[in-house]
C-alpha cells in the first residue's frame, strides 16, 4: 500500500504533501517504520514526471509539510 503507485506515478506519500495532510503524514511515516521501509528512500520517490513530496508540497506553499519533510 505505502508503495502503490497511481497514473502519474504518485505515491502516498506525494498525495499527503500535495494535500497538504500533516496527520496522514505522520501516520504514513510511523507505518513505514513498522515495516522497516527505507524512509529515505520514500522520501526521494520521484513520480512520473520526477517531482518528489518535497517538490510537491513546496509547490502547494505547505510549510508545515516542508518542515517535517525536512527534520
Amino acid at each position: 500500500m505505502l508503495l502503490a503507485k497511481d497514473k502519474e506515478g504518485y505515491i502516498v506519500w506525494h498525495h499527503a504533501a500535495i494535500f497538504g495532510r500533516l496527520e496522514a503524514l505522520e501516520t504514513l511515516w510511523s507505518w513505514a517504520k513498522e515495516v522497516e521501509l527505507k524512509l529515505d528512500e520514500l522520501l526521494l520517490f520521484e513520480s512520473e514526471g520526477g517531482l518528489t513530496a518535497f517538490h510537491l508540497a513546496a509547490q502547494e506553499n505547505h510549510i508545515e509539510i516542508l518542515q517535517k519533510l525536512w527534520v
